[in-house]
């Protein structure tokens, strides 16, 4: 007796893929095509930069949003159609003298500093801030251009720095 198999299976390329946003409708007039944007499928590594290729003309009156798309080469895989990823695009650019990461802030009785390295030792400066992004915060005031500071773990300096003060002695 013969046996017949049946498989069953489907082609798919995925080099290339198509990354959808819903965009609100407060901010569907600040949204361009070309437009920068910067993917993360949350694999911890580096985001994806791409731009904005399609933006719908209609909207949805169920969420009161637009599609925005972005085209995006996936050589490597990294984009898996199906599953959530975030989207950060990039409104607005401004160029500032100074900046540092979000992390290297700290509070020291009710001020505004930085940890920067003063040879083998940090040092406290207290800082003036001017506009932030979700990573970085521009100093009008403190520290200056091409100032090594502490911009992971600064707590850790912080908590440093506490433990020799004489407060605590």
């Amino acid at each position: 007796m013969d046996t017949l198999w049946r498989y069953s299976f489907s082609v798919a390329d995925l080099s290339t893929v198509w990354v959808d946003f819903s965009v609100h409708r407060r901010d569907l007039t600040q949204v361009n095509i070309g437009d920068q944007v910067f993917i993360d499928p949350a694999d911890g590594k580096p985001a994806i930069e791409t731009r904005i290729s399609y933006l719908s003309p209609v909207g949805s009156s169920d969420t009161q949003s637009a599609l925005a798309r972005a085209v995006v080469p996936n050589s490597d895989q990294r984009l898996r159609p199906g599953l959530f990823i975030t989207g950060r695009l990039t409104l607005s650019v401004k160029k500032v003298g100074v900046a540092v990461k979000s992390s290297a802030l700290q509070t020291i009785e009710n001020h505004t500093v930085v940890f920067v390295r003063n040879g083998e030792r940090f040092e406290v400066r207290e800082v003036e801030i001017g506009e932030r992004d979700p990573q970085l915060v521009e100093i009008t005031f403190g520290v200056l251009e091409g100032d090594l500071y502490a911009a992971q773990n600064s707590f850790i300096v912080k908590a440093e720095l506490a433990k020799g003060s004489p407060d605590n002695d």
